[in-house]
């Protein structure tokens, strides 16, 4: 995911030096952009949901439509996985005689209600953001050795919300940077008071169309 990130990172860094000076005189900007961005998410401990310990890297991708003058929503998919894997030798030799394997993904669905600051004309154009998720969590275990082979999956599904802060930051008329950081809750989820914080950086691109 990280690979696919850093291509559209240089795919857009060489549009940008095409359009480098240009400006839209022939071109109405639409209510409608895509975003592409690099979002981990990370757990936070509390009393009654003490781990904290998963990472989340996920790719996001979203489409937004701008519905007021201070007004947009948007919606899409956040897509990540972790692998943890290991081997144990026996003693009397060098060859692994078990293995293990623990691959969670995550696929999120959110729906975000923006309200911006200021008028979308400016440079930086920053924003209030709220959305829920409807989340799918798989997670499969496999367990190896020369006597045995186990398998298990399972899937989840749960419903969380989040309340942060992002801001545009316009490079030209049809591209952005987009950042934002946001603090989620559980609202169905196994264990009570589900907490995370989740940052993302990333680039938006604004449709237009001949005038």
């Amino acid at each position: 995911m990280r690979k696919l990130f850093i291509l559209s990172f240089i795919l857009i860094l060489s549009s940008l030096s095409y359009l480098n000076g240009q400006r839209l005189k022939d071109q109405k900007i639409l209510p409608w952009s895509f975003s592409l961005s690099y979002a981990p998410k990370f757990e936070i401990p509390r009393p009654l949901s003490p781990n904290g310990e998963m990472i989340f890297k996920s790719i996001n991708i979203m489409t937004d439509k701008k519905i007021k003058n201070h007004f947009s929503f948007s919606f899409g998919l956040d897509y990540s996985q972790i692998t943890d894997a290991s081997n144990s030798l026996h003693f009397d030799g060098s060859t692994p005689v078990s293995s293990m394997l623990f691959r969670t993904s995550y696929t999120a669905f959110p729906i975000q209600l923006n309200y911006h600051i200021r008028d979308d004309s400016k440079r930086l154009n920053p924003f209030i953001k709220t959305s829920l998720r409807n989340i799918y969590y798989h997670d499969y275990y496999r367990r190896e050795s020369s006597q045995e082979y186990f398998t298990s999956k399972n899937d989840h599904y749960y419903l969380f919300c989040d309340f942060g802060l992002g801001s545009y930051f316009k490079i030209h008329d049809k591209f952005s940077f987009i950042f934002q950081a946001s603090v989620g809750f559980g609202l169905k989820y196994h264990t009570p008071q589900y907490t995370y914080f989740e940052g993302l950086a990333g680039f938006r691109y604004t449709l237009t169309r001949p005038t």
